[in-house]
Parts: C-alpha cells; structure tokens; sequence
C-alpha cells in the first residue's frame, strides 16, 4: 500500500527505510508537513488490487513491520499497488497511437511512470504537429515506436529491479540489497549510472551509423547568445521549432523555415560538441543532427520537409533564407 499521510511520531530524520522479516516499510517526507508511506506487509501481498484499501489497514501493517505506527492519521492518498508488468507489442496500428499507462505499466518505484508517460507524449506530439503543418518528413511519424518502446522496455526492467531492492524481506534479498548499497557507496561512477538511468536522463534514441556521437542525446540547457528574453535553450524550444546552433565565429544567414529557430552558442560550449560547430536540436530537447556549417541544409532536409538540400557537388547558399529576427543581435537583417 500507499498512503500519504500525517505522522504525529514522524521518524527523527525525516525518512525512513526498514527491512523486516515482516516486510518493508518506506516513509519519504512530502511538502506542506505530510509523508508518503510505503508499506509491503508479508501477511497481505495476496490480497486482491480491488480492495479499498484503508488507514487502520496501513497503520496496523506499520505496526507489524516498524512496531509503531508513528500515529498516521488524516491520509490524502490510499492506494494499492501491484508489481505487474506490461508492454504493448506495438505502439502504433494505422492512425492508432499508445503513450503512457496505455503502452506500459510497471511497479511504481522511482516514480519513473510520470516521466516515462509525459516523455511519450513529448516525443509523439511534435511529430504529430509536424504531420498536421505539413512538415513532416515520411518516415518520421513512423520513428515513434522504435525511440520509445525500447525506453519503456528498459523502465520496466530498472522498476523490477528496484521493487526487489526496495521490498526486500527475505535474509537473501537483503544480503543483495546491502551489497548493492556497499557498492554504490564506493563507486560514484556507478551511482551515477544508476541515477541517470532512473530520472530518464540517459535516454538516447538510435541514430545512423556514422553519425555525431551526440546525435539522438538530450541536449543540456545551454546558455545562449540571443536576443532579450530568450537566455536558454529550453526557453527556445517552448515554442515547438527546431533550434539551429552555431558557433560565434561560424557565421552564417538565418535558415527561413516556420519550424526552425536560429540561436548562437557559446563557445565553452560548443567544444563539448567534439569537432561540430553547429546541431539542430529537435522540438523535444535532443539532438537531431551535429556537423559542419556547410552540411547544415542537408541536415534540416531530412527532418523538415520543405527545406530543400543541395544537389551533390553543389555549394550550400543559406543567403536565400531569411530569418525574421536574428537571435545573435534581435536585429531583423539576417546577419
């Protein structure tokens, strides 16, 4: 079960984890003065997901694991929750698309569903934008399914794995649970690999052989040389465009496209970006394309339809596009 709640006897750090014969408990301080708690009581994992579940029922399961109930009372939330996994065999049939609780479900450690969920449906709907303004490439809407379904494949495997951690009871489970702790705590490497991977921020989608190492890497908030207003990354991207990034001192005209926005990138950053000097960053915050300058119109081809790449042996001209309002200087010259 989980329940948040108000503790009368709250634990004297604020949190708490305990591992019992009897079962585990967790208690998280939450804000505004209340605590999740979350409770795996040995005596009554079969009792049905149906069951309303009550406060006497977590108190008295409390009671069995801690040998307090630390004085719960006025609970917000009661919810029971099973450890079922589930992927959809596909993400998308004709014109039906699955994000979210629709597509996959999993024990709820980590919270990691909220991210999960809210990241599909990031990831469908600019493409789905894009196949209504008719910018869409034809293969992108097809692109869905094999970006996200492989994450929440992974997201499944990390929450079965973290419910056997976080749940352990037995003298086995524990035994693992310490020793996985014992390692984390030496090797801050891997505590971070772990972390990465549980808030969603090593997700990286496939790329094509030969491509920036970057490519299909979320892109950090970078800070910008741009116009009043507009000082990061993700403040340019809220308004659904592509964000094209180039050095200072790799100038060049402005890319005249509804979905593409023009932006100057410091150069303390662009030496993260191993060679590149310019990136498009897709609408939902990760790297479509890194390259040269001179490679930048074939780039925005393949994402966007209705940017037109150089025939081969042709010399790329950006001269004939013009963006509205420069983001190295707000003037409306193109620069």
């Amino acid at each position: 079960m989980i329940g948040d709640v108000e503790l009368s006897e709250p634990p004297d750090r604020g949190a708490l984890s305990v591992h019992q014969p009897e079962g585990s408990l967790i208690i998280v301080p939450m804000p505004g003065g209340r605590y999740r708690v979350v409770v795996k009581d040995v005596e009554r994992l079969n009792v049905p997901r149906s069951t309303e579940g009550s406060l006497e029922e977590l108190r008295e399961s409390t009671r069995r694991i801690l040998g307090s109930d630390l004085g719960a009372r006025n609970p917000t939330w009661l919810a029971r929750v099973g450890n079922a996994s589930r992927l959809a065999p596909a993400y998308r049939r004709g014109r039906i698309f699955l994000a979210g609780d629709a597509a996959h479900i999993h024990p709820p450690q980590g919270g990691q569903g909220l991210n999960l969920g809210i990241q599909d449906a990031m990831n469908l709907g600019w493409k789905l934008a894009a196949e209504v303004n008719g910018t869409a490439p034809a293969w992108l809407l097809d692109s869905y399914e094999p970006e996200r379904r492989p994450v929440g494949a992974s997201v499944i495997e990390i929450s079965r794995a973290q419910e056997e951690l976080a749940s352990a009871t037995t003298p086995g489970e524990m035994a693992v649970r310490d020793l996985f702790a014992e390692i984390l705590d030496e090797h801050r490497e891997v505590n971070r690999s772990i972390a990465e991977r549980v808030s969603a921020l090593a997700v990286a989608y496939p790329s094509e052989e030969g491509s920036h190492p970057l490519t299909g890497h979320r892109a950090p908030d970078l800070q910008l040389d741009g116009p009043v207003g507009v000082h990061r990354l993700w403040e340019l991207l809220r308004d659904g465009h592509f964000a094209l990034l180039t050095r200072r001192d790799k100038p060049q005209r402005q890319i005249e496209h509804a979905a593409v926005t023009h932006a100057v990138v410091p150069e303390q950053d662009v030496a993260q970006w191993g060679g590149a000097d310019t990136a498009l960053v897709r609408p939902d915050g990760y790297f479509a394309w890194l390259g040269a300058r001179e490679q930048t119109a074939t780039a925005l081809a393949r994402w966007i339809e209705g940017v037109a790449a150089p025939a081969r042996g042709a010399s790329v001209n950006l001269n004939s596009y013009t963006r509205h309002t420069c983001f190295a200087c707000a003037s409306g010259r193109g620069c």
